[in-house]
C-alpha cells in the first residue's frame, strides 16, 4: 500500500517508523501523508529525514547509480506541517551521518510525535 493514501481503520496503530520514508516523498503530498498517518495513529511516531531545501533525483552508487527521488526538509519545516495536522512534538534533533557511508549525502533529522 502506498502510504500516501491509507487505507486503514482509524487509531489502529500504536507507532509509525518512518526511517528515511518521508525523503522519497514528494513535497506537494507531505501534509496529506501526514495526515493519513496521525488518522491511522492511536500513539507515536517517528520520522527521519534529510535536512536541505527543494527536491531533486540524485543517483545512488549503492545501486549501480539508479535515480532516486529525495525531499530535503530545512531546520523546523517538518516540524510545523506536523504540528498543523494535529501532532504534539516530543522530540527532535539533528545528526551528520558518518561521511563514510555511501548515501550520507546531508545531515539527517529525526522527529518525534505524539497524537
Amino acid at each position: 500500500m502506498d502510504f500516501r493514501n491509507l487505507k486503514l481503520p482509524r487509531n489502529s496503530y500504536d507507532g509509525i517508523w518512518a526511517n528515511a520514508a518521508f525523503v522519497h516523498i514528494p513535497r506537494e503530498d507531505i501534509e496529506k501523508t501526514l495526515q493519513g498517518c496521525f488518522d491511522v495513529l492511536r500513539g507515536v511516531m517517528y520520522i527521519s529525514y534529510k535536512i536541505g531545501s527543494g527536491e531533486e533525483m540524485q543517483e545512488d552508487k549503492r545501486y549501480d547509480g539508479a535515480k532516486k527521488f529525495y525531499t530535503y526538509f530545512e531546520t523546523g519545516e517538518l516540524e510545523a506541517i506536523a504540528e498543523k495536522v494535529g501532532f504534539e512534538i516530543l522530540k527532535t534533533y539533528e545528526f551528520t551521518a558518518d561521511s563514510g557511508k555511501k548515501y550520507a549525502t546531508k545531515p539527517f533529522g529525526n522527529l518525534f510525535l505524539k497524537k
